[in-house]
């Protein structure tokens, strides 16, 4: 199956698409520059404007932002070769080692063991839909599933898929 990064109850997640547009709307983001660090990047809500995945306490969670220098850094992701290989891998501003990874369907930060798991559980596929809000930064694309390493380029939104 293909899990995506969606939001849930203000809740990270990584689930199948049920074809809903509600599902379409939680698993879409504007990729901005990183609100710590523009050198990385924050995932925007498509429906929550304003609201970012951040971590907390090792979980992602979707906050309104609130403008202080913890939630910025929480809130802030580098963008790193797909561990497992190929895909993408999201590495925390504030946490370096730290990756993005969905463990029970659950997203979380995690300390990168080495494990081949971790590396598939934190590697992930990008599609980016250039038809949705053009005024809004989003990532480049070379190749329908991979997605550039920079935070700017034509508008639109992203998806990402879970490597597992």
């Amino acid at each position: 199956p293909t899990f995506y990064i969606r939001h849930k109850n203000g809740e990270g997640w990584a689930s199948e698409s049920d074809g809903s547009d509600l599902f379409k709307k939680d698993s879409s983001w504007r990729l901005v520059p990183g609100l710590a660090n523009k050198a990385g990047i924050s995932f925007e809500s498509i429906n929550y404007p304003g609201h970012y995945l951040r971590h907390q306490n090792a979980l992602i969670f979707l906050h309104k932002a609130d403008g202080s220098a913890l939630f910025n850094k929480d809130a802030t992701f580098h963008r790193r070769a797909g561990l497992a290989g190929s895909g993408e891998s999201f590495e925390s501003e504030n946490y370096p080692g730290w990756f993005m990874r969905h463990q029970d369907a659950r997203l979380k930060m995690s300390q990168n063991d080495g494990s081949d798991l971790f590396r598939k559980d934190a590697s992930w596929l990008g599609e980016v839909d250039r038809n949705s809000s053009p005024s809004v930064s989003a990532p480049s694309v070379s190749g329908s599933l991979s997605v550039s390493a920079s935070a700017s380029g034509a508008g639109g939104s992203a998806t990402y898929q879970c490597k597992t």
